[in-house]
């Protein structure tokens, strides 16, 4: 699938304007703080993106990743897979960019076969800055609300998401 994206991606970069030509590939590692929800207290994060940026103010893309649920409770651990597009739009194209993200997709539940809660829906909104470290690389730093709705009336659950990431322009 990360291929695939990158292929469509790839396919528009026709769309780019002057200063940033193809594709951004990066990575990001966070953790999510529950809301609402007793008996866990959080939940570590990573994935990988790929996407387009279009101009100096859109960006398009597509994650991968892992999180992972239940690491001090004692109880088994739950690994969900989430598959999200992305969306994202600074507020300009300075050495600190500041942007809203926007995250939407399906989540697949490892356990949802072994007695664990179903596959899911989520979406997450974020604030963050993008730090250019030179032309070919950014530091990503946001802060956001993420939320995941069970497919078979699971119930959902919320979290405060902090997420540091790296990206690399080609």
């Amino acid at each position: 699938m990360f291929f695939l994206i990158s292929f469509v991606m790839m396919s528009l970069t026709s769309f780019a304007q002057e200063g940033h030509h193809g594709l951004d590939y990066g990575i990001n590692l966070g953790y999510g703080f529950k809301v609402g929800t007793e008996g866990d207290d959080g939940r570590p994060l990573a994935s990988l993106n790929v996407g387009k940026r279009f101009n100096e103010h859109f960006y398009v893309g597509g994650e991968f990743g892992v999180i992972i649920s239940s690491l001090r409770t004692g109880k088994e651990e739950t690994r969900y897979l989430p598959l999200l597009a992305v969306g994202r739009v600074y507020s300009n194209n300075s050495k600190v960019s500041p942007f809203t993200e926007g995250k939407v997709g399906f989540i697949f539940n490892t356990q949802a076969d072994n007695g664990g809660q179903a596959h899911q829906i989520g979406f997450a909104i974020s604030e963050g800055l993008a730090i250019k470290a030179s032309n070919k690389f950014d530091i990503d730093l946001s802060a956001g609300y993420g939320h995941m709705f069970g497919l078979e009336h699971t119930g959902s659950k919320g979290c405060i998401l902090l997420t540091a990431g790296f990206k690399c322009h080609f």
